[in-house]
Order: C-alpha cells, then sequence, then structure tokens
C-alpha cells in the first residue's frame, strides 16, 4: 500500500520545509537568551571623590569588551544626588550596586531589607567647612548656628558630632539640615547655612572658589574614618558571585 508520502506529497514538502524553518531558527534562539544575561549592572552613587572609583571602575570594565577572558556582562553608572534617592533605587532594584553611607547600610539590614555590604570604600575625603569670612575659630563658636549633613546616617554626621564632643557639646546646641552634598557650597555662599559636612570634593572647590575654609578634616582627626561601602543586592550575589567578585575588583583597581 503507498505510503501517506506519496498519496499527498504537498503534505511532506510542507512538512519539509516547516522542519527546516525550524531549525533555522534555533541557532539564534540560544543567543537571545545569553544577551538578556548580558543585560549591564546598574550601579549608583554620589559625585563625591569616596564615590569616584565606581565609574572610573565602569569606563576600565566597558574598555574590556571584546577582549580575551572579559564577560560581557557591563557596569552601567548612575550619578545621584542625594543618599535618600540612592537608598529608594537601591531597595526597588532600580540599581543592583552603589556606594552607600555604611550607617545607612546597616539600618537597612536591621530591616530586613536584602542587601550585603561586599568592600569598603577609602579612610578620608570629609570635610567640616565654614565661609572664610566668619568668625569661626573653634567648634564652640558654631552654638546655635545652622549646619548642614547630608544624611543622619551619614558617618560625616557621626564625624560632625564627634568635633561637638571635643568641646562639651551635641547636635543639640546646633541647628541641623540635611541637603544634597552637590548643594551645600552654594547654600554656604548664600548664607543660607553656617557650615556644612561632607566630602569632597565639595569641601575644596568651595575652598578655592574663596569664600569657604575648612574648621576640620578628618584626615587629621580621624584617622581610621570610613564614610561609604559597595553594597549589592543579595539577589545578584546568589544569582551572579562571580560577576559580583569582578565588580569588587574593579572598583579596587580604581583606587
Amino acid at each position: 500500500m503507498p505510503s501517506d508520502d506519496r498519496l499527498f506529497p504537498d503534505s511532506l514538502r510542507r512538512r519539509r520545509l516547516l522542519g527546516g524553518m525550524l531549525a533555522a531558527t534555533l541557532p539564534f534562539a540560544a543567543p537571545g537568551r545569553a544577551r538578556a544575561s548580558d543585560k549591564p549592572i546598574q550601579v549608583g552613587g554620589l559625585p563625591v571623590t569616596c564615590n569616584l572609583t565606581l565609574p572610573v571602575a565602569c569606563v576600565a570594565k566597558a574598555a574590556t569588551l571584546g577582549k580575551p577572558g572579559s564577560t560581557a556582562t557591563q557596569f552601567e553608572y548612575s550619578k545621584y544626588n542625594g543618599w535618600p534617592e540612592v537608598k529608594e533605587s537601591l531597595m526597588t532594584g532600580r540599581i543592583q550596586a552603589a556606594y552607600m553611607l555604611a550607617p545607612l547600610v546597616m539600618d537597612l539590614a536591621d530591616k530586613r531589607i536584602p542587601l550585603k555590604i561586599v568592600s569598603l570604600g577609602h579612610r578620608s575625603g570629609a570635610v567640616i567647612m565654614v565661609r572664610t569670612d566668619s568668625p569661626y575659630k573653634r567648634f564652640a563658636d558654631l552654638k546655635g548656628k545652622r549646619i548642614a549633613i547630608p544624611s543622619r546616617f551619614a558617618v560625616d554626621f557621626l564625624f560632625l558630632r564627634k568635633m561637638l564632643a571635643r568641646e562639651k557639646m551635641t547636635p543639640k546646641d546646633v541647628e541641623i539640615v540635611e541637603m544634597a552634598p552637590p548643594d551645600m557650597p552654594a547654600a554656604l555662599y548664600a548664607k543660607a547655612v553656617d557650615g556644612y559636612c561632607t566630602g569632597e570634593p565639595f569641601g575644596a572647590a568651595a575652598q578655592r572658589a574663596g569664600y569657604a575654609r575648612p574648621l576640620a578634616m578628618t584626615r587629621t582627626e580621624w584617622r581610621n574614618y570610613i564614610c561609604c561601602v559597595l553594597t549589592v543586592r543579595e539577589e545578584l550575589i546568589k544569582e551572579n558571585r562571580p560577576l559580583v567578585q569582578e565588580l569588587v575588583n574593579y572598583v579596587q583597581a580604581a583606587g
């Protein structure tokens, strides 16, 4: 008895054609999945000196694209002006890694937010600035004055508390204002604040412009000072631990 293929030659041709089309699509399907896994890792930080290694690491990683031994996944840097925005972006997953204030990460960990510290930042860089034409020589002179800080969770604030304590003062003896670091020099210039405490380069920039001078610097007052820590969402560590290690390696190599 003749086979179905002989009785229905058009059906056989259609099956072969469909089979060939399916085979042709298979080589393209796998790379599609690979590209999804190669989606860039979003990392965030502030334009302060202690966060500078993060964008440098991203540029260095991009320069290795296509070179032997390099992974395809890139790191993309997102610049933020204030710590609250970095915190919210990291909590919601908009970014997967960031430089964060060490006390802020500890607070988030206490609240069961799935984050991990994977590397420490540098040990210098915070300053307490006042106007050049101000009479302030000691912290006792700042009693009742308006002082800007990046956040009440900032190590900069701990530095201010440390300096106030040396003169038997507490934060209650001054008016504390939370402010994004990039806004601090202009606020001091406009006399909206009497001083500010933050990381560089916002102290050096105001000093170079001629209207501010340092009242205290961590490099001379607090030798083991640590401000920011490289923080990563836990699911990224679980999903791709080697990639997280690569990020740490690039950040540390950046300085």
